[in-house]
């Protein structure tokens, strides 16, 4: 089944609504921010089991982070020695003209 793409009539306004969008989505942030940073006194109870997810979410995010890199690890290296201006045809006569 074939869902229309529906575009905007008119380019500039579907950027301007988009960067308005973004735009309220950051000052929502730094509102909520600011707000929690700036309370006196939270009466709240945080319970073993709170800490427990906590630390599950923060592990997840870290394995979750290393499994990606395993996984595209070729192409970050790749990536990487495009940005630092290195590549494979180049390093090969570096390792030639010093021996």
């Amino acid at each position: 089944m074939n869902l229309p793409i529906v575009l905007p009539v008119n380019r500039q306004k579907g950027v301007q609504f988009v960067k308005g969008f973004l735009e309220s989505r950051g000052r929502l942030a730094l509102a909520v921010t600011v707000l929690a940073a700036t309370s006196r006194q939270a009466l709240a109870y945080l319970d073993p089991g709170t800490g427990s997810y906590i630390l599950q979410m923060v592990l997840a995010a870290v394995l979750g982070g290393l499994v990606a890199l395993g996984v595209f690890w070729r192409r970050v290296v790749l990536f990487l020695k495009r940005v630092l201006g290195r590549n494979e045809t180049t390093e090969g006569r570096d390792k030639h003209v010093g021996s």
